[in-house]
């Protein structure tokens, strides 16, 4: 009998323990940031949930929604099971649930083909109309204007064009990730006529794959994977003209270039001066046995707002990682799981203001995520700094430091304002607490100077005595030789 009861009372206490840790883990997966040394560390979340529109509170049908834009106060969504193009007003109420488009200038009309992408300028509205090998055009009224069909390359002499995702520059060129294109980020003429491919992902291969090659028959080598670049996922451009796009991780583990800044002459010009590069989470699971997403972070989507800052959202994993312009991450917000506010399978995002709109496919609704108060802070101190100012900022990144002393950018943002006021040596303090080396060496530089400058009169009587001290050594010696000669 006691042996049943210290059975009885051990296995209570494991239940116990495992439903505290299970707790635990569900509850802090979404409040933390990795650290310099890449540990995940606790922080508080950035955005907080806010609101849900799903089709009940919509009143229209969701069904499989594919991608979002906002434009002048409105958010536009395509859906690619229905076929439809859905307008919400500011206030997430519905303006038009369009399935047909009537023909400029004629009585016909067209339809939609499993849509996936869609832009919006103020000329305009394109859609990526995927299964009808075409991007259309349409004016504000609705009306089929124009039709971009295959582009005359020779990529696609074997190769369907089926455009996925797809942007507009305020020059009216039009860039296009289509499925099954590697070469790079398809660039069209205002008229539609094909330019270029920018932006194209370098092939990474080991060295194991290629002395494998060396040795494989031809019936081994059929059944090897391609050496093909690794293919983008999204895009967006900002108010300069420079394309933000992600792309899928690398067959070779090199996780540097998911995200990329794409400049106008096709160079990634994305900074990366934060710990580690812009990836998404730098700690996940190898192995597919856990009923958990595996691998690196599959980003799906990406934002840039006024101040520099960018949000990607993880597919896999339902994250959102926000980064300022020089590549730090700032903070992770949501998670995935079946609760109200979290995320199924998000698809699509997109700056609204303050807010953050994220398309679910999952839950097939549109979710709503503000910053909370740490976030707010963080983002007046970015924007102030961004701005060029820095003595504004310094209070709020001491307020952002008293919140989360573990919050090691709030050191570093600290540190960029004492440079900026020439106070070097406090700077250095805190650019060390940041670990950030390039500042680090910025403010040491100025420091160096500083004292060279302020003792400059001491240091040139110094090196001048020295001087005099070295011509007259000599002299004093030679003078003293002949005296003693004269002596003898």
């Amino acid at each position: 009998m006691r042996k049943l009861y210290w059975f009885l009372f051990t296995l209570v206490v494991a239940l116990v323990i495992s439903l505290e840790r299970v707790e635990a883990r569900s509850n802090r997966k979404d409040e933390y940031i990795y650290s310099y040394w890449g540990e995940p560390i606790p922080s508080a979340a950035g955005l907080a949930h806010r609101q849900t529109y799903d089709s009940r509170m919509l009143g229209i049908t969701l069904s499989e929604p594919a991608d979002l834009f906002v434009f002048d106060h409105k958010i536009y969504i395509v859906d690619q099971k229905v076929h439809s193009l859905i307008v919400l007003d500011d206030q997430f109420r519905v303006l038009h649930e369009l399935t047909e488009f009537k023909i400029h200038g004629q009585d016909d009309f067209t339809t939609l083909n499993a849509p996936s992408g869609i832009s919006v300028t103020s000329d305009a509205i394109y859609i990526a109309d995927k299964n009808n090998n075409r991007i259309v055009k349409l004016n504000h009224d609705f009306e089929l204007i124009d039709e971009f069909g295959t582009p005359e390359d020779p990529t696609f002499d074997e190769v369907a064009f089926k455009p996925l995702k797809l942007d507009v520059d305020s020059n009216g060129r039009i860039y296009v990730i289509a499925e099954n294109v590697f070469e790079g980020i398809i660039e069209l003429n205002h008229d539609g006529t094909f330019n270029r491919f920018t932006g194209v992902n370098r092939v990474s291969v080991s060295i194991i794959d290629i002395i494998r090659r060396q040795f494989a028959t031809e019936e081994q080598l059929s059944r090897m994977s391609l050496f093909l670049p690794t293919s983008f996922l999204n895009l967006t451009i900002d108010k300069r003209n420079f394309i933000f796009a992600t792309a899928a991780a690398s067959r070779g583990g090199d996780n540097q270039s998911m995200i990329k800044e794409i400049n106008p002459r096709g160079l990634d010009v994305l900074r990366k001066t934060g710990y580690h590069p812009p990836q998404g989470d730098l700690v996940f699971y190898q192995s597919t046995q856990y009923d958990i997403p595996s691998g690196p972070s599959r980003l799906v989507d990406i934002t840039v707002n006024d101040n520099g800052m960018y949000t990607v959202v993880d597919g896999d994993r339902g994250r959102l990682f926000t980064y300022d312009d020089e590549g730090r991450l700032l903070y992770i917000s949501a998670d995935k799981g079946q609760q109200h506010g979290k995320l199924q399978k998000p698809v699509a995002i997109a700056y609204y203001g303050d807010l953050l709109i994220v398309l679910d496919q999952g839950t097939k609704s549109i979710e709503i995520f503000g910053p909370t108060k740490f976030g707010e802070l963080i983002n007046e101190a970015v924007r102030l700094q961004y701005l060029g100012e820095f003595e504004a900022s310094y209070e709020i990144w001491q307020e952002v430091a008293k919140l989360n002393s573990n919050y090691e950018i709030a050191y570093i943002g600290i540190g960029k304002s004492l440079l900026n006021e020439r106070k070097y040596r406090e700077a250095m303090y805190y650019f060390k607490l940041g670990h950030d080396k390039k500042y680090y060496s910025k403010a040491l530089e100025g420091y160096r100077k500083e004292l060279l400058d302020r003792h400059f009169n001491w240091i040139m009587t110094g090196a001048a005595i020295i001087v005099v001290a070295v011509i007259a050594m000599p002299v004093i010696a030679f003078l003293k030789g002949e005296k003693e000669e004269f002596d003898e």
